[in-house]
């Protein structure tokens, strides 16, 4: 330990990965020979180069799996999911979002857990360094930047043709993939989706140019595909399984529920709305927060009686809503 300590200069995240390479690698008489022969690596860059040659030992579909897994964290702008991870590498694979991906991740966030972490559920880089050495030519740009959002536009559109979006999918069928996470794109990304379209300012100017929308501002023309059907469809089974107030049903799906989709389960339905996104952790803030939606503007003729409370579209929303604890 005190020749870690004397290569790290300092640097904590250097003996954190060297420490967990120690205990990942098992085997402890090989670690103390390159200790013992002062065979440390010389500094992040080496020691991130050390994982990846790890990596490459694998055999060829845990070394495809865990490529990809590191291509998916550095190419989304906002953290994933473990759920969602495992989705893309499900259809990265060839198979269909419908069948379950448990246990897909478990194995290659141990084989490739010493570059990335897990938190709150939540893969990321264990820092911005391993992002920028992956990316660099320090590693011989081992992930190539365009390459990246071509394999994650590859996953999206696979995702988008799957029969996720099936209209005529039966109920039992369209439940058990809820609940086996695969339609947790649902949450985030079509939620994102939603959101910009519905705040782009210039979205409807486009909208009109295009032959196969009206020149019409209605809602049915937003989304000429099915989409935003089974969206809904998807917001309402959620809902139907979830148990509402403090008291469970002994067939309680909750836990289930929270531990892919998170937390804040309970979305506003109005999709220009942050909390479209965000949502809630319980039912009773998200319906406190619709009733913000659904008041009455107030008149601005005079003799006419209307509620003087009303929040107008884009004020702010309180801190205990943004809190949604």
């Amino acid at each position: 330990m005190p020749k870690i300590a004397f290569n790290s200069q300092g640097m904590f995240l250097y003996t954190r990965l060297l420490c967990d390479f120690m205990v990942l690698n098992g085997d402890m008489k090989y670690m103390a020979g390159v200790i013992s022969r002062n065979d440390l690596p010389t500094g992040l860059d080496e020691a991130y180069a050390r994982i990846l040659s790890r990596i490459s030992d694998f055999e060829q579909r845990a070394r495809e799996d865990a490529q990809q897994i590191l291509a998916m964290t550095a190419g989304c702008e906002v953290p994933l999911t473990k759920h969602e991870i495992r989705l893309g590498l499900l259809i990265s694979r060839g198979g269909s979002p419908l069948q379950s991906c448990e246990g897909l991740l478990l194995n290659i966030l141990r084989q490739c857990g010493l570059i990335i972490e897990e938190v709150d559920g939540y893969i990321q880089f264990v820092h911005f360094t391993a992002h920028e050495y992956l990316l660099g030519p320090q590693s011989d740009y081992y992930l190539n930047q365009n390459e990246i959002q071509a394999s994650l536009s590859s996953i999206c559109l696979k995702y988008l043709n799957s029969s996720c979006f099936n209209l005529e999918l039966e109920d039992d069928v369209f439940r058990k993939s809820v609940l086996n996470g695969s339609d947790i794109a649902f949450f985030d990304f079509m939620g994102d989706l939603c959101y910009e379209l519905a705040t782009a300012s210039g979205f409807f100017k486009l909208r009109k140019s295009a032959l196969c929308f009206t020149d019409e501002r209605r809602i049915q023309d937003l989304d000429p595909f099915t989409i935003s059907t089974t969206q809904l469809r998807f917001r309402h089974v959620v809902e139907e399984m979830l148990c509402v107030g403090k008291r469970h049903r002994s067939d309680c799906l909750c836990t289930i529920l929270k531990g892919i989709y998170g937390e804040r389960i309970w979305k506003c339905a109005r999709p220009g709305c942050t909390f479209f996104r965000i949502g809630f952790q319980t039912k009773a803030r998200r319906d406190r927060h619709m009733q913000a939606h659904n008041r009455p503007f107030k008149c601005d003729q005079e003799g006419l009686s209307q509620p003087e409370a009303y929040k107008a579209p884009g004020s702010k929303v309180s801190k205990d809503e943004e809190a949604g604890a």
